[in-house]
């Protein structure tokens, strides 16, 4: 399916959905975390994206990061499962709940940015992380860095 979300927004309009997104806290040997700038709305954000029909989360996660950064990836552990309590409100109107399982992974070659669902990509240490997180993403950075694993939150 090409673009799920649009499909299923073409059946229900703006009414609330519920999505599983997969993540990945990609870090490198001095416990850096990679992060993308997101070409949707340019906050920075862990690779990661939406679950479509037919993927298991790793499939999911491996597709994401094959599009954004151009790399294959090893799952290393999960960091934790995150769900939002009230909705997320989009400016064009929609209405959606996610569920949020970040992984904790490596990256092996050359980071290849594909310009249109990353526009960057950074390491940043915990005191420097960006002001413009994308939602949902302080707390599992945050756990990340304390050393937190098997979260559900």
């Amino acid at each position: 399916m090409d673009n799920y979300i649009d499909w299923l927004r073409h059946k229900i309009g703006h009414e609330p959905a519920v999505f599983v997104g997969v993540s990945a806290v990609i870090h490198n040997e001095k416990g850096e975390i990679l992060l993308i700038k997101r070409g949707d709305n340019g906050a920075w954000a862990c690779p990661g994206g939406i679950m479509e029909p037919g993927e298991n989360v790793h499939e999911t996660l491996m597709r994401e990061i094959e599009e954004e950064l151009g790399v294959d990836a090893t799952i290393m552990e999960l960091l934790g499962i995150y769900s939002n309590r009230g909705p997320l409100k989009y400016p064009n109107g929609d209405v959606a709940y996610i569920v949020g399982i970040f992984f904790v992974c490596t990256v092996q070659g050359v980071l290849k940015i594909d310009g249109n669902e990353a526009l960057d990509a950074k390491f940043f240490e915990l005191a420097s992380l960006p002001n413009k997180l994308h939602y949902m993403q302080e707390q599992p950075l945050i756990d990340f860095f304390e050393g937190l694993r098997g979260i559900v939150r």
